[in-house]
């Protein structure tokens, strides 16, 4: 199979872009991706080629995105030219090569989540790179999410990017996105034939619908396809098909904050990327140690709106709020062994004073305990264990105490370790 040469023009005659015309990768209304390479064979590249007329990105755009080096989670365009063929004038580009996208990764792995977490992560760095050049992608979505080799992930499909400050008519048929995932704005301007100003909350929509989909087996928050575009104006979910315990906990509060209808009210990106859904296991140790030393006077009148508050959120789930009901007693008892202070279960700021008190002296906890089957790793005390013990017994330990603190208005280095400038409030759904 013999590559086609796009022979540039005499002004750009150092860019030569190859593909294999029988070698389709994507193919859409408006482009075509091939697989092939630019300059040398060496060099592979997917190559996508674009109808001009199709293509609204600007020149400033272009070079944005050929700026993109190899430690930003974007698709590198290696070169890009414009030639005119007996059909009209055509874009090319010759962009990464990736080995699959996570909506193909998530079709096949539909339960690695911790996978699909770690591609999520890397897509909204991505996104923040983008933000950070006042540049909206417009297009996010699983299919756009490209996975590597390497075991990194990148956004895709720059196509239809805009500038933060441009303005799109709702009467436009290109530009806008693909429609499972608008923002309920960008629909209802469509519908009405009106303008809708590009802002970065329209990107969050849509990585809040991703994050989503790709947790729960490729299922859309707002159903069926015949009903989707009216559910997410009416704000009509389905959590039902979501990943179940803690991991689910935290991505139904950071979903639910990006998938608000006033995009006002979404996150920025920052604080997206610092919710606790992307924390590993020693932010969370750090953050409850942290949160422990802060309230380690019993008298802070702030303990006591926490407790009640707990409470209060358990009850909605028919709970009363005591945490000792998902801990067994056979484990508590061999955590309280020894020791002379009396935890008081119905509080979940005793809770708190627990996993520090036996994080600091976990050579004082009972032999049982130290051994692999709970907390030991080749005869060393494990952290990770330790907290993923409580975690995932409390599945709504860490949203619980985020929400909760957030809320509260910490203020110190507590706030400044945990926290972004964001002033959206993120919550725990019960």
């Amino acid at each position: 199979m013999e590559p086609m040469d796009i022979e540039p023009s005499s002004s750009t005659s150092n860019l030569g872009i190859n593909y294999y015309d029988s070698d389709v990768i994507g193919n859409g209304a408006t482009a075509i991706v091939y697989r092939g390479f630019f300059d040398v064979p060496e060099k592979k590249a997917a190559i996508k080629r674009v109808f001009v007329q199709y293509y609204d990105v600007f020149e400033n755009e272009l070079k944005i995105w050929s700026s993109v080096d190899d430690n930003v989670n974007i698709i590198r365009c290696f070169k890009y030219l414009k030639w005119e063929e007996p059909t009209g004038i055509n874009l090319y580009f010759a962009m990464e090569l990736a080995n699959t996208s996570l909506q193909n990764f998530v079709e096949q792995n539909p339960q690695d989540y911790v996978s699909i977490k770690n591609y999520l992560r890397d897509a909204c760095k991505g996104l923040k790179w983008l933000h950070g050049k006042r540049v909206i992608h417009r297009d996010i979505k699983p299919a756009n999410i490209m996975i590597f080799d390497n075991g990194i992930a990148k956004l895709g499909d720059f196509g239809i990017s805009k500038k933060i400050s441009s303005i799109t008519e709702g009467t436009n048929s290109m530009g806008r996105g693909t429609g499972d995932y608008l923002a309920p704005e960008v629909i209802e301007a469509i519908d009405t034939k009106q303008a809708f100003v590009n802002t970065t909350s329209l990107d969050i929509f849509s990585m809040g619908l991703t994050i989503h989909n790709s947790l729960a087996q490729g299922n859309h928050i707002f159903g069926s396809v015949f009903r989707r575009l009216l559910n997410i104006t009416s704000g009509r979910m389905d959590w039902s098909n979501l990943v179940g315990g803690d991991m689910g906990v935290r991505a139904k509060s950071l979903v639910s904050a990006m998938i608000k209808y006033e995009g006002k009210d979404r996150p920025n990106i920052e604080a997206v990327l610092n919710h606790p859904f992307f924390w590993n296991y020693k932010k969370d140790l750090r953050f409850v140690m942290s949160l422990a030393k802060s309230f380690s006077d019993k008298n802070i009148p702030e303990i006591k709106q926490i407790n009640s508050k707990y409470s209060d959120e358990m009850s909605k789930t028919m709970m009363d709020g005591d945490w000792r009901q998902y801990i067994e007693d056979a484990s508590l008892e061999l955590f309280t062994a020894n020791h002379k202070r009396k935890y008081k279960t119905s509080r979940i700021m005793e809770l708190v004073a627990l996993i520090r008190d036996k994080n600091e002296h976990y050579l004082e906890l009972n032999t049982l305990l130290l051994m692999d089957d709970f907390f030991g790793e080749n005869g060393e005390f494990s952290d990770e264990k330790y907290i993923k013990f409580f975690t995932s017994k409390v599945p709504h330990l860490i949203i619980f105490l985020y929400c909760t603190m957030q809320s509260i208005k910490v203020k110190g280095r507590f706030k400044y370790d945990y926290y972004t400038d964001d002033r959206k409030n993120f919550t725990m759904l019960t």
